[in-house]
């Protein structure tokens, strides 16, 4: 049996025909009334403004822009996300100041005071593979500086803490909606989410080479825009996101079960969406070559990114919990494309493996 990681071919594309066929018939490929269908959408779900773009590193960007930061500045972010919320710092001029994270691949508060100097101007909490870390303490601390904290809520659309959606906690939120979210468009697209109204309008001429809602050239700004296709779909695939959390849950408590006295598990909660399902071993090289070996896409990413050539320079020596958890992170197939076949597939491999190699 063959498992992809995430075998997007599964997609219904049918379902989507008559929102697609909407679109080739008004013409208006790029914003419009279907980004802003899907910007109200967005709206009434998280309670917060929602500004539609093209990329969740454009996200960032703008997030980081609407607060002035810049050249000079440092920003705070955690050890282990994908490069691109790295990226978006050092676009802005600003330098990325990389923090160690728990067990859980989430930033770690008891790590994050001791980063801040008179040049911090913000920290970005990544909710890292659906979960929300200890975002409550990171707010205190960015309240007690006077820091403006961003989510990198990439991986998380859905998710919840304490009753509060990732992207509604901090001050502002950020969204990828790539084909691989668990809402994902059919290409490359992005949201940005806020309560504030100022804010709100800087994103808003941001995004289109900084013109307001009049035409009016106000700011300095970039292209950002969403693309109408984009937004048909994504308002459409708004209807089954919370059927689909589910089935991913159901895998992991599946997964969770056969593995607990192989590999180190995620914790289970209701409330993370599971974009990965990612486990812990000290023998994950032997792991991934096996699953390769057998069929099975398994899959290993985000690691460090002082690892990583552009940041080295970055590395200090309070990251070691993030370099070993690079050592040992793998993440195995888990979305709702797949069949309870390939998901027992799996389950069978992983357990074959270390039955073997006792």
């Amino acid at each position: 049996m063959k498992v992809k990681f995430i075998d997007l071919s599964r997609n219904d594309y049918i379902m989507y025909e008559d929102a697609l066929k909407r679109v080739f018939k008004h013409g208006i490929f790029i914003l419009g009334e279907e980004v802003e269908k899907f910007e109200k959408k967005i709206e009434e779900k998280f309670g917060s403004f929602c500004v539609g773009v093209s990329s969740g590193t454009d996200a960032l960007i703008i997030a980081l822009k609407a607060y002035g930061i810049k050249e000079g500045d440092e920003v705070v972010l955690p050890n282990i996300s994908y490069i691109a919320t790295a990226n978006a710092v050092a676009f802005t001029g600003a330098t990325p100041v990389f923090c160690d994270v728990e067990d859980d691949f989430q930033l770690d508060p008891k790590r994050l005071e001791s980063l801040i100097t008179p040049k911090t101007k913000a920290v970005i909490m990544v909710h890292y593979g659906g979960s929300i870390g200890k975002i409550e303490k990171v707010k205190e601390i960015a309240r007690k500086h006077g820091l403006i904290l961003i989510e990198d809520a990439a991986q998380a659309f859905g998710a919840v803490r304490n009753g509060k959606f990732a992207g509604t906690i901090g001050d502002i939120g950020c969204f990828s909606l790539n084909p691989m979210k668990v809402l994902g468009a059919f290409g490359e697209a992005g949201m940005v989410l806020t309560k504030d109204k100022n804010v709100y309008n800087r994103l808003y001429a941001m995004r289109n080479n900084g013109l307001d809602q009049d035409k009016k050239s106000v700011t300095v700004g970039f292209n950002a825009k969403m693309d109408a296709l984009q937004a048909a779909v994504l308002k459409e695939k708004l209807k089954f996101t919370e059927i689909n959390i589910r089935k991913r849950q159901k895998i992991v408590k599946k997964y969770n079960d056969a593995f607990e006295n192989f590999v180190k598990t995620p914790e289970y909660s209701d409330d993370s969406v599971y974009f990965t399902y990612t486990v812990l071993t000290e023998r994950r090289d032997e792991l991934l070559e096996y699953l390769n070996k057998n069929g099975i896409e398994a899959k290993v990413y985000h690691t460090a990114i002082t690892l990583e050539r552009p940041y080295r320079a970055y590395h200090h020596k309070n990251l070691e919990n993030s370099v070993k958890l690079s050592r040992q992170k793998i993440a195995l197939p888990c979305n709702e494309y797949m069949s309870e076949e390939e998901v027992d597939y799996v389950i069978y491999t992983v357990k074959k493996f270390f039955s073997d190699y006792e």
